[in-house]
């Protein structure tokens, strides 16, 4: 059964709604618990209703979205999980600009999975596609911003990696 043209709208019309708010919550740099909560139902909303109404390339942004809410969060693992989801909706015929997003996405989702060589793989092609477009100063602005915070995101993965974890054995305490 398919859904009627009424209902595409409602559909669409509330993605663009609960994406818009979400992006709103991913621009801020700390988030309270409630904050994260809320980005979290805002940017599944988004992806359930891209699911229902839009086109693959909707799909592939949304899914984009939700990776970076759980990037956001730290949660590298359900990251990963919709980053790849995002990246194999846009490697099916879309546009360099929508793969782009894609490998931007993933690497942040490695990094944040702690595999910085593979995040730093993603963005060396992220970078080969943005060079390809023809994008206009706004353009080149938000894809190298994204792949800047994510190259950020990657040299931290990369030093947390070098560090030797502290033992959580309790060591004695030194008397005198």
């Amino acid at each position: 059964m398919s859904a009627s043209k009424r209902e595409i709208a409602v559909h669409r019309s509330a993605g663009a709604t609960a994406f818009n708010a979400a992006w709103t919550l991913l621009e801020k740099p700390r988030l309270t618990r409630g904050e994260a909560r809320e980005l979290l139902t805002l940017v599944h909303t988004s992806r359930y209703h891209w699911g229902k109404a839009g086109t693959r390339r909707n799909r592939a942004i949304a899914d984009w979205q939700v990776s970076r809410a759980f990037a956001k969060l730290g949660d590298g693992p359900w990251a990963l999980e919709y980053a790849l989801a995002s990246l194999s909706l846009a490697r099916h015929g879309a546009a360099d600009e929508l793969r782009l997003s894609a490998h931007e996405g993933l690497a942040r989702a490695l990094a944040i999975a702690g595999r910085p060589r593979e995040a730093r793989t993603q963005l060396a092609i992220a970078r080969r596609l943005m060079a390809r477009l023809a994008l206009d100063a706004e353009g080149r602005e938000i894809y190298g911003g994204q792949i800047a915070d994510t190259e950020r995101l990657v040299r931290a993965a990369q030093r947390r990696g070098r560090r030797v974890p502290r033992s959580r054995e309790r060591r004695p305490r030194r008397t005198r």
